[in-house]
């Protein structure tokens, strides 16, 4: 139970992680990339405050 909490954040960090090193290390479509795994975080956080919106305008 308790390993099925930390997989997604795990995914999260390891795609960010590798964001940041082909940022650093790559030029052109390498940039590209870095920037498409480096905007999951905050689309994980969107998703998540937009799904908390509509549990909460629900119980209204």
């Amino acid at each position: 139970m308790m390993r099925s909490i930390f997989v997604l954040p795990a995914i999260i960090a390891s795609v960010t992680l590798f964001g940041l090193v082909v940022a650093l290390t790559g030029q052109g479509w390498p940039d590209f990339v870095a920037c498409l795994a480096l905007m999951l975080p905050p689309a994980a956080v969107g998703a998540a405050f937009l799904r908390a919106l509509r549990i909460r305008a629900r119980r209204r």
